[in-house]
């Protein structure tokens, strides 16, 4: 497999520290959300939101992609992308729901190019059969 492209990130301080990226344009502080122990006003991101973040944007890119590929107009499209945190007895887990905006496509069509979207996204195939997706199309 030849590497196109390579992020660097460093976490110092976990959930209430803060993140930058090798070129310092990714600079964040983190903070604790409620549920997982919040105690004061510190305002920062989370994993979860880093993840929806990126999720989204793969996926919408994908989306894009395989329309494209297809010969499908998209003039616009968006993703939201829901990201849980969940706890059980074995620990914490995550769960995502992609919600999926295909304006001015036929709802079959839209679909399909989701479906197929989900099968070639990046993000979509690193967290396949660990991670449960749903997928809405809006």
């Amino acid at each position: 497999m030849k590497t196109v492209y390579t992020a660097q990130v460093t976490a110092t301080g976990g959930r209430q520290g803060r993140i930058a990226s090798s070129d310092n344009i990714l600079q964040h502080d983190l903070a604790l959300v409620d549920g997982l122990g919040k105690q004061d006003n510190k305002v920062g991101t989370n994993p979860e939101q880093l993840f929806a973040a990126a999720y989204a944007a793969c996926f919408e890119t994908s989306l894009r992609a395989v329309a494209d590929h297809l010969n499908i107009r998209v003039t616009e499209s968006a993703v939201e992308a829901f990201v849980s945190l969940q706890k059980d007895n074995a620990g914490f887990h995550l769960g995502v729901s992609l919600h999926v905006h295909l304006p001015g496509v036929d709802n079959d069509i839209a679909q399909a190019v989701m479906k197929k979207a989900h099968e070639v996204c990046p993000y979509s195939r690193a967290i396949r059969n660990n991670v449960v997706v749903e997928m809405k199309l809006i």
